[in-house]
């Protein structure tokens, strides 16, 4: 049994007493449940079963903890938890709030810190975070479930007038948008190959973790001028390839006219044995231009087709 399991209550044999085993159907249990720590501002509903809609003020763990602790005005909250204390297991003790030992939680501010509340890494913020209103959620899983359409948004509404922040103040513009998997946003360290030269030239390079997220009709345009460039490049060496062979095919057959007695000169069978061999085979080992046109053809379709299953853009997901 694993340690999840492991605290899990089963549910009661059923009795003579009660033919319905507790808990089934969405009837009443008996079971382990923390009390909240309630303070004095707060008005509390609960559940029988370690649910909690908290009322009050600002307040992420202890009572001294948030705005509220701090004495602040203007800093209503509505907290609302299922399972206070869980993954310290079932017991009936008194506890505080707590985001990283409680099961899941939506917690609404009106004034807080609400990403240092989460323990949450600072991201493409620059400064230390203000007291603002927030909305935090946390779970193990949490889904968001747009039956039509989600859009997630930053700045202000599209509305007659200007929009103010929660404390009146000017909303400047557009937040960014950070998707942190992990919780991390350190540089990291990389050692990529040496494309050319010695393996003595590899070095290593910081790579940023958290980078712009990039778009795809740009991205399409950029490849697709990419792809053409390569083909312009190619028809370009085909050209001279047949410039050249036609040259060397010249230059080894070429008669002088001299004016002494003996007529014109032989060609050099020196560069007929060797140059016209030498440039073919050369060029044998360059791809056919037929084929590097069909190459980057079929790339520009199994990548840049919208109705190919390979293309680089997402048909649901939009970005700015």
């Amino acid at each position: 049994m694993s340690k999840e399991e492991s605290l899990q209550r089963i549910v009661p044999k059923e009795t003579n007493e009660n033919p319905t085993p507790q808990g089934l159907y969405g009837q009443k249990i008996i079971e382990k449940v923390p009390s909240y720590d309630a303070a004095g501002s707060e008005k509390i509903i609960s559940g029988t079963n370690n649910s909690f809609i908290i009322l009050g003020r600002d307040r992420h763990s202890s009572k001294a903890s948030g705005a509220g602790g701090r004495g602040f005005t203007q800093c209503g909250s509505i907290d609302l938890i299922a399972g206070l204390d869980s993954s310290n297991g079932p017991s009936r003790k008194l506890r505080n709030p707590n985001f990283f030992t409680d099961a899941a939680r939506v917690y609404i501010t009106q004034k807080g810190k609400i990403s240092n509340y989460f323990g949450i890494d600072k991201g493409s913020e620059i400064g230390d975070p203000k007291w603002r209103s927030g909305v935090g959620l946390k779970a193990d899983q949490i889904v968001v479930h747009g039956s039509s359409h989600v859009k997630i948004v930053t700045g202000q509404a599209r509305t007659k007038g200007e929009e103010k922040n929660s404390l009146g103040g000017n909303i400047d513009a557009a937040g960014k948008i950070d998707l942190i998997a992990g919780n991390n946003t350190d540089d990291a360290d990389s050692s990529p190959l040496s494309m050319f030269g010695s393996p003595e030239k590899i070095f290593i390079k910081k790579v940023k973790t958290l980078q712009p997220a990039v778009k795809g009709d740009n991205l399409i345009d950029l490849v697709d001028e990419l792809l053409q460039t390569i083909s312009d490049l190619q028809n370009q060496i085909f050209a001279n390839k047949t410039a050249i062979l036609q040259l060397a095919t010249a230059t080894a057959s070429h008669f002088h006219e001299v004016c002494a007695p003996g007529g014109p000169t032989t060609p050099s069978f020196m560069l007929l044995g060797q140059l016209i061999p030498t440039i073919s085979q050369t060029f044998i080992s360059l791809p056919d231009s037929t084929l590097i046109e069909w190459n980057l053809s079929t790339m520009r379709e199994n990548y840049l087709n919208p109705n190919f299953a390979t293309y680089i853009n997402s048909k649901n997901v939009n970005l700015t």
